[in-house]
């Protein structure tokens, strides 16, 4: 095994064409790739939500992981208390900071109907 890695490193063998060294060096651009595939989204992840965070406050609407659509009405630095419903009928509910997805910037009312009439061609089942 040693006289193999020996006979590696030797110039003067005639037996190689090329000595066998060009494939460690696309397996090491291979791994060098793969490790920098995974480290650059990994990093643009955490900045987008270190800058949620900033903006994050008693008041702000926000999404959580599940979908639940809630205002905070109290934060600290692992928990939020999301206040989610409708009219008399609201729910304050808890969860981990972790568990939101994002900031919504819609209302969480629902919009009145309109009652103006629109082109819009519908199709019925009959």
């Amino acid at each position: 095994m040693l006289w193999n890695l020996l006979n590696f490193f030797e110039e003067t063998t005639t037996d190689k064409q090329g000595g066998g060294w060009g494939i460690y060096v696309i397996f090491g651009v291979m791994i060098v790739l793969m490790i920098v595939m995974m480290i650059v989204p990994q990093r643009k992840a955490k900045k987008q939500q270190e800058e949620m965070n900033k903006k994050l406050g008693v008041g702000v609407t926000i999404m959580t992981i599940g979908g639940i659509i809630g205002e905070i009405v109290q934060m600290d630095n692992e928990n939020v208390w999301l206040k989610t419903g409708l009219g008399e009928e609201t729910v304050t509910m808890q969860f981990t900071t972790k568990a939101i997805h994002s900031i919504v910037t819609a209302p969480t009312t629902p919009a009145e109907p309109t009652t103006e009439p629109t082109d819009e061609v519908v199709d019925e089942i009959k």
